[in-house]
């Protein structure tokens, strides 16, 4: 993650702000809310796992697909697809 991150010229606070997603508990679940510098930091250093939301939004960012972002999986055109259908449903949500 840092070395596209890096390669795009990008800061962690840059990626951070670009992932929005909504809490799945307490008063705000149902604002969008922005991921923090740090809890980006602790994905890019292996300190945590993003859940499929942030996996999505971080890829996105990154401009790779999900896979690659997941697993190290290169990305296919229709994996691409794939993926900006479940983003839509999972931002609708």
């Amino acid at each position: 993650m840092a070395a596209r991150r890096l390669e795009l010229g990008l800061t962690q606070s840059h990626v951070a702000k670009q992932v929005r997603f909504k809490p799945k508990t307490g008063r705000r679940r149902d604002a969008e809310t922005v991921l923090s510098r740090n809890a980006y930091c602790m994905y890019e250093i292996d300190g945590a796992e993003p859940d499929l939301q942030k996996i999505l939004a971080i890829a996105m960012a990154l401009e790779v697909g999900p896979a690659w972002l997941a697993f190290g999986l290169p990305a296919s055109d229709a994996g691409s697809h794939a993926a900006d259908r479940v983003r839509a449903k999972i931002l609708a949500a």
